[in-house]
């Protein structure tokens, strides 16, 4: 009663009819969603006409189990969507389905990607607003202004079912991967961007990868199922800066080995930014055999591809693991040219990564003084543009 007066304020049930609600009730298996996706459907049908539209849907022979069978409380509210998935107008059913690629979303991903001729982008609030009102999708919260949706999780598994059934699960799915690569990527380069702007705006990306989350991760693991090694490289490239700043190593290395061993990552162009990565999770995890095995193989592929960022990137974690292991000279080496190759690039961030590794290097030699010197040199660059992520 309490969703079917959410839907219409004006609802109400006379005796007869509440005796129908309990019945209803029974009929859904006493499971709270299906409760409350056909109490939002009351007001529509009606409560009487409602029983006997769900009585009937179960007792149609194609869900019946086998003699002397009952159906148990677990299949029936996969009964129930259907009952009220059969209600929907078309419009509604083919965005619902369509939602079930997302883990979340908010108005614009959901018109960039599930909009298209047979849906146009602005019926999308319309028919979000439809499904929200009938409980099939709920609100999280909201993230920079803009509301977030989620499907409670028995809807995306039912709705993901009817997406593959209708032969648009592949292209739903790459049209999502396609546009949460350029989510990632976009916040990753504002996150070590050398232009100044608030670290307000700046730290905005890393929360709204926070939020994108476990879109991301079911992305990563449908890319691993298709073998698909690009493209999952690509967004673990996109993801390392998250994993590294939230502590999630060893998630991070579990992506990024099981993506490079796949036999399409050979020849993946994105296979030597994912080294240098993997060498990133490796040295915060402390293996550093295996960042400078993962980082030699990444440098030497980004030199080859004239990956200068990469490159850039890459002399820097090789130099402070260098100076872990005190291999004092090598790390001498390479830390300088990280430095020339940063100032002729004008990269101001990469700079101040130099500059620290160069800090710890002359303070592992014992020059305290200098490593002072070069550590507030790097605290200055970062200062000039508000890049809060290394002041530690």
């Amino acid at each position: 009663m309490d969703r079917a007066r959410a839907r219409d304020p004006r609802f109400t049930a006379s005796g007869p009819e509440l005796e129908a609600v309990a019945t209803l009730c029974d009929l859904g298996g006493g499971v709270p969603l299906g409760i409350e996706v056909l109490g939002a459907r009351a007001p529509e049908e009606g409560i009487p006409a409602l029983t006997d539209g769900l009585r009937a849907h179960l007792a149609s022979p194609m869900f019946q189990p086998g003699p002397g069978q009952a159906v148990s409380r677990s299949q029936v509210l996969p009964l129930v969507l259907d009952f009220v998935y059969r209600g929907l107008p078309e419009p509604e059913r083919v965005l619902l389905r369509r939602l079930s690629v997302f883990r979340g979303w908010d108005l614009e991903l959901a018109e960039q990607v599930c909009a298209d001729e047979s849906l146009p982008e602005p019926t999308i609030l319309d028919l979000l607003t439809s499904l929200l009102d009938r409980s099939l999708i709920t609100v999280t919260g909201e993230f920079e202004g803009r509301v977030r949706y989620r499907l409670p999780e028995a809807v995306r598994r039912f709705a993901q079912e009817r997406l593959v059934a209708s032969g648009e699960y592949e292209v739903f799915q790459e049209r999502l991967l396609a546009r949460m690569l350029r989510l990632a990527e976009d916040l990753g380069r504002r996150l070590e961007s050398s232009r100044s702007m608030p670290w307000s705006e700046r730290d905005s990306g890393r929360q709204r990868v926070i939020a994108e989350y476990d879109t991301l991760r079911s992305l990563l693991r449908w890319s691993l199922q298709k073998g698909a090694a690009e493209p999952g490289l690509r967004l673990c490239v996109s993801l390392v800066a998250h994993w590294v700043s939230h502590n999630n190593y060893s998630e991070g290395a579990h992506w990024m080995d099981r993506l490079l061993a796949l036999e399409e990552s050979a020849k993946a162009p994105s296979r030597a930014r994912a080294l240098v990565g993997r060498a990133q999770l490796a040295r915060v995890r402390r293996d550093h055999e295996l960042a400078l095995e993962a980082g030699e193989e990444g440098l030497r592929l980004c030199r080859e591809a004239g990956d200068d960022v990469f490159v850039r990137t890459c002399l820097s974690l090789l130099a402070l693991v260098e100076v872990r292991e005190r291999n004092l000279d090598r790390a001498s080496v390479r830390v300088e040219e990280a430095l020339r190759l940063c100032r002729e690039a004008g990269d101001l961030w990469g700079e101040a990564i130099a500059l620290g590794c160069r800090a710890a290097l002359v303070a592992q030699q014992g020059d305290y003084p200098t490593a002072d010197h070069h550590y507030n040199a790097a605290l200055t660059l970062l200062r000039g543009i508000d890049h809060r992520w290394g002041w530690g």
